[in-house]
């Protein structure tokens, strides 16, 4: 099998268990769970690889492309969560979110939901605009007085830079500006940024799905909400771009939803909350 459709997986389950604010002392039942979750993601990405090197198994599976699409781009929005959450900056916050772009670019190459003329580096500029915008609104979001009143679980999270993280966006901003001036040019514009509107559904997905894990509502609600944001995504990409392939939107990110949501939930990749625990008074984290 092509070298480069393993890259993915292997690159997100080298890492050792997410380790954060809530998460420093991972116990026995969390870990289990993550390890379950490392395992299904690898047979989903092995599923993958298989349906892009078969076209046999792409025809027999009819929202197989969108399907795949919603596995690359949720393992992309967890990983740029997992940034948002991370207390500070080690090896793996430099080494992962590089690995995971390149090779999430080159399994949407491989995929090509946009057709063949779209190059590696195409889907390279759009997958690295699309995981930067989910962790500056992330970043942004969770700092605000709303958000902090809406869970405690995020009051750790301050107004902070250290200059690392600004010598790394300002390279990252570097190496973007060389890329998108690389890339496939048409009507005056970067390739990777048409059809703009779809740039920002990871991100949507990703704020909603971390608003709702953050809440104390009640499991079964959040699930419901999870389907409410990937079916409102997709319902609105048709409705602004492709009304005739609603259904395969909506598969795709409904899809890529609950994919976000079971990292979210079950991964520690965030602060878990509780109701007991939304009920104290701010800046009191049980």
């Amino acid at each position: 099998m092509n070298s480069r459709l393993t890259a993915l997986p292997t690159i997100l389950t080298t890492a050792p268990p997410p380790r954060n604010h809530a998460s420093v002392a991972m116990p026995p039942r969390s870990l289990v769970i993550f390890w379950l979750l490392v395992i299904a993601t690898l047979c989903a990405d092995a599923a993958a690889a298989i349906s892009v090197t078969s076209r046999h198994f792409r025809i027999g599976l009819f929202y197989s492309l969108n399907v795949w699409s919603a596995l690359i781009l949720a393992q992309v929005s967890v990983t740029a969560i997992w940034l948002v959450f991370r207390p500070r900056p080690d090896l793996w916050s430099w080494v992962l979110p590089p690995a995971i772009l390149v090779a999430a670019s080159m399994l949407r190459t491989k995929v090509g939901l946009f057709g063949n003329s779209w190059t590696t580096l195409d889907y390279g500029c759009r997958t690295a605009l699309q995981m930067l915008l989910t962790m500056v609104v992330l970043w942004l979001s969770l700092r605000t007085s709303w958000w902090r009143r809406w869970s405690p679980a995020v009051n750790h999270l301050k107004w902070e830079y250290s200059l690392r993280q600004l010598l790394g966006w300002t390279t990252v901003v570097a190496l973007m500006s060389a890329v998108v001036a690389r890339a496939t040019w048409a009507n005056s514009q970067p390739v990777a940024v048409s059809q703009t509107v779809g740039v920002f559904a990871p991100t949507t997905i990703a704020v909603g799905v971390v608003l709702l894990a953050t809440s104390p509502f009640h499991w079964l609600a959040r699930l419901v909400g999870y389907l409410i944001v990937g079916a409102a995504v997709g319902l609105t990409l048709a409705k602004l771009l492709y009304w005739n392939i609603t259904d395969r939107l909506l598969v795709e990110f409904i899809t890529e939803a609950l994919l976000v949501a079971a990292w979210v939930e079950w991964g520690g990749i965030i602060p878990r909350v509780t109701r007991a625990a939304h009920s104290q008074p701010s800046g009191s984290i049980p």
